[in-house]
Parts: structure tokens; sequence; C-alpha cells
């Protein structure tokens, strides 16, 4: 256990210098991203039905093991004997540090032995959902300044066709 725990404390060590290198990086999501505020809420659902946060995870990441954007986390699960150290390895290969920051609440909670896991992951879950949200209106409103500009260039389009032959004519 203790080797364990070890093992834990080096990889968030590792963690905290990748996230300071990679934070000034912008670089496109991984597409585990999209589906990550759904994985956490099969987390929460699992443990609300008092699994434990390993069991949880392991039953989150095999129920989602056919999807396209789960397959890399499967994998690592089947070599690794925990799901935690799985989720560990998933966060390394993906680069992404939404996926980190999960990988870490987990390993906190795990390191400590937390009650306040379930409260965490909630509250993470919330924050996914909301900055999805923030992400959608920006999209909408993105898509509403092209429709105008499209609308003003058919405007122009109809001025050119009725002004023509009026021009032609004098």
């Amino acid at each position: 256990m203790k080797k364990n725990k070890g093992n834990l404390q080096n990889y968030n060590e590792k963690l905290d210098a990748l996230l300071i290198q990679i934070k000034l990086k912008k670089k496109e999501p991984h597409p585990f991203e999209h589906a990550l505020p759904e994985f956490i809420q099969e987390i929460l659902l699992n443990m609300s039905c008092d699994m434990t946060i390993e069991k949880a995870l392991r039953l989150a990441i095999q129920s989602n093991a056919s999807q396209h954007s789960y397959m890399s986390l499967n994998e690592s699960l089947i070599k690794q004997a925990s799901s935690i150290q799985a989720l560990n390895l998933f966060s390394v290969e993906c680069n992404s540090h939404e996926i980190w920051k999960l990988s870490r609440l987990v390993n906190q909670n795990y390191l400590t032995g937390s009650e306040n896991t379930y409260t965490a992951l909630e509250r993470y879950h919330d924050e996914l959902w909301q900055n999805k949200l923030q992400l959608v209106k920006i999209k909408s409103e993105k898509v509403g300044i092209y429709l105008t500009f499209l609308l003003m260039l058919s405007l122009l389009s109809i001025i050119v066709v009725i002004v023509s032959p009026i021009v032609i004519n004098l």
C-alpha cells in the first residue's frame, strides 16, 4: 500500500511539472474531453450505490469500453491492475488538462481517504458542464454574426440587381 501511495505522489509531482509546461500551449482537445462530463456522472452514479472510487471508476470504464473515445482508457485498464493507475496512464497519454484534473482529483481523494470525494467530483462535473455551456453560447453568437454578414451580402446583391438596370438605362 505504501509503494502504491509513493507511486501516486511521484505521479502528482510529475503532473505538476507537466501542467506548468502545457498550460501555456493551446491545443486541440482530446475526444475523451467531450465525454468527460458524462463519464464523471457515471462515476457519481456508481458511487451513490455505495461503491468505492476504485470500483466506480472501473465500472464506468468497462461500461463504455465499446465507445471510440474510451478505447485507449479501456486498454490502459487492461494493462494496469488498478483503475486509478489506468486513469493516470491515460491522462499522461492524452496530455489533456481536463483529464489530468480528474486524475489528480481521484488521486488526492484516494491518498487522503477523503469522505468528500463525491462532493468534489460533483463540483468538477458542474464546472465542466458550465464550461461546455459557455462554449456553446460563444459558438451560437458566432453563428449569428456570420448569418448577419451573409444577410448583408445578399442585400448588396439585391441592390446591385435593382440599381444596375437603372444605371444602364441612363
